[in-house]
């Protein structure tokens, strides 16, 4: 969250996911993530996407969702709502009849950006939020924009996007119940370490766990991280391939 200060300036708003698990387990509520969100918000002036991306706009609904339900705090998100639902409808623009989508921009992170892979992961990135904007809607009381947010849930888990070998988008996807978890299981598995990011590892682990190979994924945890203390960091690189350690 203060990466910004010393480099660019800018609030990275898919960054800021991982960094709120962090920070919440770390010291439960914390001011900044409420920060965060709001330079974010007002700076992404509809129908703008946060950070140019329309999947960082994603990332900011699912933060926006999961700490004002973890700290049972909805201050910002009223604040916010006008806003949390013109984004929804906006998302709903992009999103075909058969569950394909038109955003143009797919970024997940910088290996994969605008691959077909992305696509896939972004797919699943974008089924994560609509479900926690329609959650948001049942806080506001908005029956009518949840059940649209349903409607088109339905839609998004109809169309199942090839994820390749990228061990990403087989999480992202399995975590949202788009991909059955054995099958996203079986690619991170045998990737292992091979393809991990910091940025994604989060969520790569956590799908190992949740079907049910959480030795695996501390393993892997290990191998990758472990790698980077190996090769003397002392802070979590920005990009890291375990490949770099050979020689």
């Amino acid at each position: 969250l203060w990466d910004g200060i010393k480099r660019d300036r800018l609030v990275w708003v898919g960054d800021t996911h991982p960094e709120m698990l962090a920070i919440r387990t770390l010291f439960a509520d914390h001011t900044m993530i409420w920060e965060n969100l709001r330079f974010s918000r007002d700076e992404a002036v509809l129908p703008g996407w946060m950070n140019g991306m329309p999947s960082y706009s994603f990332w900011w609904l699912i933060i926006l969702y999961e700490m004002s339900f973890y700290a049972d705090d909805f201050l910002f998100a009223d604040e916010s709502r006008s806003y949390t639902e013109g984004l929804l409808r906006q998302l709903f623009d992009y999103i075909r009849a058969d569950g394909t989508h038109t955003f143009g921009e797919y970024f997940l992170d910088w290996q994969t950006r605008n691959k077909p892979e992305a696509v896939a992961g972004v797919h699943g990135l974008l089924y994560w939020a609509i479900r926690c904007g329609r959650e948001l809607c049942i806080h506001y009381g908005n029956g009518a924009l949840a059940q649209e947010c349903g409607m088109y849930l339905e839609r998004l888990k109809k169309h199942i996007p090839d994820p390749g070998s990228c061990s990403a988008a087989n999480a992202l996807l399995s975590l949202n119940g788009i991909l059955p978890a054995d099958r996203a299981a079986e690619v991170i598995l045998k990737n292992g370490a091979h393809g991990m990011t910091t940025l994604m590892s989060d969520y790569i682990l956590t799908a190992l766990a949740e079907s049910g190979h959480t030795a695996q994924a501390l393993q892997i945890l290990r191998t990758y991280y472990g790698g980077m203390l190996a090769m003397g960091a002392t802070t979590f690189w920005e990009d890291f391939d375990v490949s770099w350690m050979e020689n």
